[in-house]
């Protein structure tokens, strides 16, 4: 069974806003009306989700594209985080 919606952990979201502050990164918190591995794994197992932008909004398609350095941003936001977890 697919849970209607995910409630994700305000721990990591707080965390994450702190990093992409100290790192200069820009965020955005949202809903997201899309379906994710992550509503399962919230059930469990303390999640959040970084999404990063695509051109034109967009996703799932043969004609998505997201720049280089949006890619990077997202993965120095993740690093970061794993860093702070593993750290603490």
């Amino acid at each position: 069974m697919i849970p209607d919606r995910a409630s994700f952990t305000f721990d990591i979201r707080s965390a994450s806003q702190e990093l992409c502050r100290k790192l200069g990164l820009s965020y955005q918190i949202m809903t997201s009306g899309a379906g994710h591995d992550s509503q399962n794994m919230a059930q469990v197992y303390p999640t959040n989700v970084i999404f990063v932008p695509s051109e034109d909004g967009v996703s799932h398609d043969e004609r998505e594209f997201t720049k280089p350095e949006d890619l990077q941003a997202g993965l120095t936001i993740l690093s970061a985080y794993l860093k702070k977890l593993c750290w603490e």
